[in-house]
Order: C-alpha cells, then sequence, then structure tokens
C-alpha cells in the first residue's frame, strides 16, 4: 500500500497538472 501512496505522491508531484483525481484513479 505504501509503495501505492508513494507512486501516487510522485505522479502528482511530477504531473502538478494532472487532475488528482486522475492520480488516484478515484
Amino acid at each position: 500500500v505504501k509503495s501505492i501512496l508513494s507512486a501516487r505522491t510522485t505522479l502528482t508531484e511530477t504531473y502538478p497538472l494532472e487532475n488528482p483525481a486522475t492520480v488516484t484513479g478515484t
């Protein structure tokens, strides 16, 4: 789970313009 959370954080930091919902897959 931590790996997934870390990946999501990395994606958010790498693509700040992306919608958080898209990054989390919600």
